[in-house]
């Protein structure tokens, strides 16, 4: 998958995102990461 972003939306957005990540151990390892998808829409975290 190639796709282009600004790199500053694609920092702020990450971060936003992985602040609702758990951390914690013993969290299931499928809530730990952050899925990456685009689509025609865009892209989505």
């Amino acid at each position: 998958m190639k796709f282009r972003v600004d790199r500053d939306l694609l920092a702020e957005a990450v971060a936003w995102t992985a602040r609702s990540i758990p951390t914690r151990p013993g969290t299931l390892p499928q809530l730990a990461g952050i899925l990456v998808t685009t689509g025609p829409d865009g892209l989505t975290l």
